[in-house]
């Protein structure tokens, strides 16, 4: 017979992460999302035109086919 143990991570007591890079980055992610008004949809209008200018070559691959393992 197989048990399954579940746990819920909102029922864990757990401190908040403070960490200063963490912090920092998500500062810096503030800020930018900021200058586009925090529109998604600008940023990455801003993002693919910094691709294009920036004289890098862009790969963009399909996506892979995860397949299911079957059987044991």
């Amino acid at each position: 017979m197989f048990v399954l143990f579940c746990v819920h991570l909102k029922n864990l007591e757990m401190p908040p992460m403070n960490d200063p890079i963490v912090a920092e980055l998500r500062r810096h992610r503030q800020a930018h999302a900021a200058r586009y008004n925090n529109d998604l949809s600008a940023i990455c209008e801003a993002l693919r035109a910094r691709e294009k200018t920036s004289g890098r070559l862009v790969v963009n691959r399909p996506p892979r086919l995860v397949h299911r393992k079957t059987g044991t």
